[in-house]
């Protein structure tokens, strides 16, 4: 939906993603994972709102043990390695917003299957 407000697409990507967690919990009672999450638009702005969407609604999803199974950001990189990428692509500390998603996503679902996160780099008990 190309001229669509953020707005509009964030609350066509929430109804896309609940379509889909839905199917695979009673069509195809498999795990169904979200893959190569981007946003071309510049700044980290619509790249946040995406990225939150697809967390929230994969996050309530392992509350419940539903078949949303995880969302995957496109492309994630490290720094010195730009040039292999393209307009999706993340370098983390680039983007603190989204980084910060990210770490916290990690931690709610370290949280919701009771994984301990000893070898984590970031201390999930103030997430």
């Amino acid at each position: 939906i190309p001229n669509a407000t953020l707005e509009e697409k964030v609350k066509y990507l929430a109804q896309w993603v609940d379509s889909h967690v839905t199917d695979g919990d009673k069509v195809l009672k498999k795990p169904v994972l979200f893959t190569e999450i981007g946003s071309s638009a510049p700044g980290s702005h619509g790249l946040d709102a995406f990225l939150k969407i697809m967390y929230d609604k994969t996050y309530e999803s392992a509350k419940k043990k539903l078949s949303g199974a995880g969302a995957l950001i496109w492309q994630l990189m490290v720094e010195a390695m730009e040039e292999c990428g393209d307009k999706f692509s993340l370098v983390p500390w680039e983007k603190p917003s989204t980084f910060e998603l990210m770490v916290q996503q990690s931690c709610r679902l370290e949280a919701v299957n009771g994984w301990s996160n000893s070898s984590m780099i970031y201390n999930c008990s103030g997430a």
